[in-house]
């Protein structure tokens, strides 16, 4: 299956993607590491995209060029390195603003069920429109 973009209004042409993650740097664990070998393959592509992850400590707000968007959250009891929380309005607009053809959810709990709704947008007359063309939920072991 070959996926081509759309063109935008702004006449910026390419694939744009949302990772939308439980996880993210600093802590390391599988669906990190798994998760900054798919961002630097999407870097060796030219392929653009954004994250959408907890705030986890020092605030990570860009991985190697690409916007990271933080999501506030509060500490999980049994993972005390995590932080849970689901996206906000402000997260929601700049995933939008983005204009993501592909949203992928790597282990989608919290911020993935949130990023999930987002999959569609109101539309004018109770319609809703397809806010990304494609979408891919992935979970594998830790």
């Amino acid at each position: 299956c070959v996926i081509e973009p759309e063109s935008r209004a702004s006449g910026e042409d390419g694939m744009r993607v949302a990772l939308f993650t439980e996880t993210f740097l600093p802590k390391v664990d599988g669906i990190v590491t798994v998760l900054v070998l798919l961002m630097d393959h999407l870097i060796q592509r030219g392929i653009e995209f954004v994250v959408v992850a907890p705030k986890l400590g020092d605030e990570i707000t860009q991985y190697r060029g690409q916007k990271v968007i933080g999501v506030p959250g509060v500490r999980f009891p049994l993972y005390p390195e995590l932080r849970l929380g689901p996206p906000t309005l402000h997260t929601y607009r700049e995933v939008r603003d983005f204009q993501p053809d592909i949203a992928h959810f790597i282990h989608p709990t919290l911020v993935g069920t949130g990023g999930l709704i987002e999959v569609t947008e109101p539309g004018g007359g109770g319609a809703t429109r397809r806010f990304y063309r494609v979408v891919v939920i992935s979970y594998g072991p830790n």
